[in-house]
């Protein structure tokens, strides 16, 4: 028998017991106190009461009474509990009764009306805000200004700003659910505010943010409304406000060719940056078919930088075409924010670069797209070769067009072989009439087709006819607007190689080819041309290549275009876009070029040119 269960005997010393806390029964003791359950003191939920069986169900007191007798039973009962530090015996706790929350079975669920309801407004109420988001934590900065728990009481208190403003909208115009703030974009907006101001001057982060802070404050509803039209509805006007330039040379066709003769970018010394002018031998060839079945297909992802294997034949086991399972990576290029300026001009503050897929930061996060496969590619030459040799651009007594100089461009996807041409398009100089555009089936099996910058996608291929001749012409479009390529409206050909062919047939050694990148489209088509023009070498960077000017930013500064733009469509790039720009861009410089030769004395006599005596 254990000793600590004795209280059942009677204590043998009878009321003459002196022993403190006697384990034996005393008749004179007060009754024991019943053993109650264990009570959490952490907080109680407001919106749920468990229901107990043993509850009385036969009134229910208001709700205002049973917060306060709820509030005042439970205050009672913990201090009823608790034992005195004197020693005192407490008397037995109270027994409180509480309302049960389930109904009695048989009685009506529906509430009655109540005299103080409001009557039910004739518009619809909005739709709740979803509840997705982000963690609100301060973006990283190269000087932290005020400490991450000062950065972050700021984000909350824009945020709370942000959700009033927007519970306004809600309550007001329910019918615009297009400016409604979803969390995720409530909290982006309240990071991307905060970052804002952190990236500025670190002495002044404080009033500029309490300035922000008291802005929104005081905003008010139509003042909320505009801004977030404008966020919806961006202008869909150029950077400067202005119409797109209009060049205007005042030269024939014939004329312009003559000049953009004399403005040709040779490449003969440019092998380090990617440009081919002479083709890999056959022992070159050799050595690099060597050096891949020595590889055993082991190349490096040209998204995210991880090492993986290629088999071109599927692997026997189970007929896959890479290893190392699917690919996050960023799809968008990297980019530098602007920075805000100090006093003088002079930014104090080193901006991090982001990613314009998502804008986040170097080193956020993996990626924010997952694609099934790892992808490489090689721009070694003789690697290249390997696949589809180089040759010159053969002489051709008849070509398919009279067009002196020919601007094209091409769009690439991922196989097994690296990138291969996907889609080639040649348009004509200075009318930028569309004059070849094909679809190519690639000779390797597709891993991604890179329809975000190739514009072209498996239905595409796929509803594709086989191309039976040239047709005539396609009018340019005018500025800004795409060619837009739509499922079985361009043909396709068999391979890489009969894409090149096509091109030859247009061309010959002294046609003047036109493009930007032209290493790029060259290589992917295996062409060695002599006659070039090459924007990016026309605009060249102050820092020298390999940095280069993008097409898209030359547009924008010199021709006052909008190109490439991304308006969420998914069409991609459009490859005659992009070659008549860099026709357009080449036309701008003949414009100066003219210029120039007029003053510096030459002359145009029964339309030739005459050169100063």
């Amino acid at each position: 028998m254990s000793l600590l269960n004795l209280k059942h005997i009677p204590c043998p010393a009878g009321s003459g017991c002196t022993a403190f806390k006697c384990l034996f029964r005393h008749d004179d003791a007060a009754p024991a106190l019943p053993d109650t359950p264990h009570i959490s003191t952490s907080p109680l939920p407001t919106n749920k009461r468990a229901a107990s069986p043993s509850t009385s169900c036969t009134s229910l007191p208001k709700s205002s009474a049973s917060a306060s007798s709820s509030s005042s039973s439970l205050s009672s009962f913990f201090s009823s509990s608790t034992v005195s530090s004197t020693g005192k015996k407490l008397p037995p706790p109270q027994k409180h009764k509480r309302p049960a929350n389930p109904p009695v079975p048989g009685a009506s669920l529906t509430p009655s009306p109540s005299a103080h309801s409001k009557p039910s407004s004739d518009r619809p109420p909005a739709p709740p805000r979803p509840k997705k988001g982000v963690i609100l934590t301060p973006t990283k900065v190269l000087v932290d200004p005020i400490g991450f728990s000062g950065r972050l009481k700021v984000i909350q208190l824009i945020h709370a700003e942000f959700v009033r403003l927007d519970d306004l909208l809600r309550a007001a115009h329910p019918d615009r659910t297009d400016l409604f703030l979803s969390q995720e974009e409530a909290d982006k907006m309240a990071l991307n505010v905060e970052a804002a101001v952190a990236a500025g001057p670190t002495a002044v982060y404080r009033n500029i943010a309490a300035g922000r802070l008291s802005m929104y404050k005081k905003m008010k509803l139509d003042a909320w409304v505009k801004e977030r039209d404008t966020a919806k509805n961006p202008p869909k006007n150029n950077a400067s406000g202005s119409s797109p330039k209009v060049i205007n040379t005042g030269l024939t066709p014939d004329q312009e060719a003559f000049i953009a003769g004399l403005m040709l970018t040779p490449i003969k010394n440019l092998a380090k940056h990617g440009y081919v002018s002479v083709a890999p031998s056959e022992i070159q060839i050799a050595q690099a078919e060597k050096a891949v079945a020595m590889s055993r297909g082991w190349e490096k992802c040209h998204r995210c930088e991880k090492r993986f294997q290629v088999f071109p034949t599927r692997r026997i086991e189970d007929g896959a075409l890479t290893s190392g399972g699917s690919c996050t990576h960023h799809p968008g290029r990297l980019y530098t924010p602007e920075s805000p300026s100090n006093v003088g001009g002079r930014s104090r503050v080193r901006v991090e670069r982001k990613y314009r897929c998502c804008h986040q930061a170097v080193g956020d996060n993996a990626g924010c797209t997952t694609s099934a496969h790892h992808v490489f590619r090689t721009t070694d030459p003789p690697r290249l070769a390997q696949v589809l040799q180089f040759v010159k651009t053969p002489e051709n007594s008849t070509p398919a067009t009279d067009a002196k100089v020919v601007c094209f461009d091409c769009e690439m996807c991922y196989t097994v072989y690296g990138l291969e041409l996907v889609r080639l398009t040649a348009t004509a100089w200075p009318s930028g009439d569309n004059i070849l555009d094909v679809l190519v089936r690639p000779q390797g099996t597709i891993l991604d087709l890179n329809s975000q910058y190739s514009g072209v996608y498996p239905e595409h291929l796929a509803n594709a006819k086989m191309w039976t001749g040239f047709e005539d012409p396609i009018p340019a479009p005018a500025p800004g607007e795409k060619t837009v390529v739509r499922s079985g409206e361009l043909k396709i050909v068999s391979s890489p190689a009969a894409a090149r062919d096509l091109l030859f047939s247009l061309i010959t050694p002294e046609t003047i080819l036109i493009g930007h990148g032209l290493e790029n489209d060259l290589n992917i088509t295996r062409i060695i041309h002599p006659k070039l023009i090459d924007t990016v070498l026309l605009f060249p960077h102050r820092a020298g290549l390999p940095v280069r000017h993008g097409l898209k930013a030359l547009a924008l500064a010199h021709l006052n275009r909008q190109i490439q733009v991304d308006d969420g469509s998914g069409q991609g790039h459009d490859s005659a876009e992009d070659a008549r720009t860099a026709g357009e861009l080449v036309r701008l410089k003949v414009q100066e070029k003219w210029q120039s030769m007029k003053a510096n004395g030459w002359k145009l006599v029964d339309g030739k040119f005459v050169a100063p005596a």
